[in-house]
């Protein structure tokens, strides 16, 4: 029981420091960024990775300066591409930022890349680093 307890004093006080780091680098209020929390635990456990994770990839999307609409976009494929291509959340944001923004991209076009990644990883020799380097380069 001790153990639980710990857990989700764990997970809360992570949970509220992304919240808190979302409210600094966001133009949201503080009512805004807690109605986020819903979001990001039912995206948790829709897509199997853990809540840092996913906060985590919605803090780097509203330091990008995105609103929360492709923010919620963007994290809930990069928790998807994270999971898939076996990635930290933050590398996946990462890549992801880098082809969408290579391409003049869209939110809504970046589950459409995040597929392509992993289309080609699964047929290719090559990691998921080489291809979206190459992917990067090629295209600037």
């Amino acid at each position: 029981f001790k153990q639980l307890i710990d857990y989700s004093y764990e997970f809360y006080k992570s949970l509220d420091s992304a919240l808190n780091e979302i409210y600094v680098v966001s133009d949201l209020s503080i009512d805004k960024v807690n109605e986020l929390t819903g979001s990001f635990i039912n995206m948790a456990a829709k897509t199997g990775m853990a809540i840092d994770d996913v906060t985590r990839a919605a803090v780097l999307f509203y330091q990008q300066g995105l609103n929360t609409d492709e923010v919620l976009e963007m994290t809930e494929v990069t928790s998807q591409f994270a999971k898939v291509a076996g990635i930290d959340a933050a590398d996946a944001a990462d890549k992801l930022t880098a082809a969408v923004n290579g391409y003049c991209l869209s939110a809504e076009d970046a589950s459409s890349v995040a597929d392509k990644f992993n289309k080609v990883a699964d047929i290719s020799l090559n990691t998921l680093t080489i291809i979206t380097l190459n992917y990067c380069i090629f295209f600037q």
